[in-house]
């Protein structure tokens, strides 16, 4: 007990640790700090779409879903919009089919990011 109280910064210690170890072990999980997981692999590439499209001056609306948004896009040339289809579709699967990503999945909508 006397030790403690000299030296009171040594109960900080055990905490800060399990507080490191939290962090740590849910960063590696794909975790952030808070609870908030990532999002998930659908909606990462769904955004970096918007992100691209945004680019050459195409908005989404915040109000409209992804359909809506697919079905009002005009302007872009045919591959372009091909690639927006492919992404829009494989965002609708994945998000709300709720399937798994395969790797060959995985190439085939990063070419369609790259063509945007």
């Amino acid at each position: 007990m006397a030790f403690i109280k000299k030296h009171p910064a040594w109960l900080v210690l055990p905490l800060a640790g399990w507080l490191l170890w939290r962090f740590w072990s849910r960063k590696k999980e794909g975790r952030r700090m808070f609870g908030t997981e990532r999002p998930p692999y659908a909606v990462d590439i769904y955004r970096q779409m918007l992100k691209r499209l945004e680019a050459h001056g195409i908005r989404k609306a915040e109000s409209s879903t992804h359909l809506e948004f697919l079905n009002r896009l005009t302007g872009l040339p045919p591959e372009k919009e091909e690639a927006v289809r492919t992404i829009t579709r494989f965002y609708e699967q994945i998000r709300f089919g709720d399937g798994p990503v395969s790797a060959k999945d995985k190439r085939r909508i990063q070419l369609a990011i790259q063509q945007i």
